[in-house]
């Protein structure tokens, strides 16, 4: 999947679920975790799925991106002190 495809998808599960995530956050998320050549296999589903998770913890996206056991940005900031 491309990177502009994902980005579509994830930003269109988040739409469905009223959350509304800024776009550099999801720049900053796809600098971190897309790799066109990795294992981005996620359903529309998965997304849809991601997107509940982020309304579960009250909208806070970064949280749902760290329950994923995916990169944050607090990830690289702890590693330069």
């Amino acid at each position: 999947m491309t990177r502009n495809k994902f980005k579509e998808n994830l930003v269109e599960a988040l739409d469905s679920k009223d959350q509304y995530v800024k776009n550099e956050d999801i720049e900053t998320f796809l600098d971190l975790n897309y790799d066109e050549d990795g294992d981005w296999d996620w359903s529309y589903g998965d997304f849809k799925d991601f997107a509940c998770e982020v309304c579960a913890n009250f909208g806070d996206f970064w949280e749902t991106v760290e329950s994923y056991d995916l990169h944050t940005p607090a990830e690289y900031e702890e590693d330069e002190d």
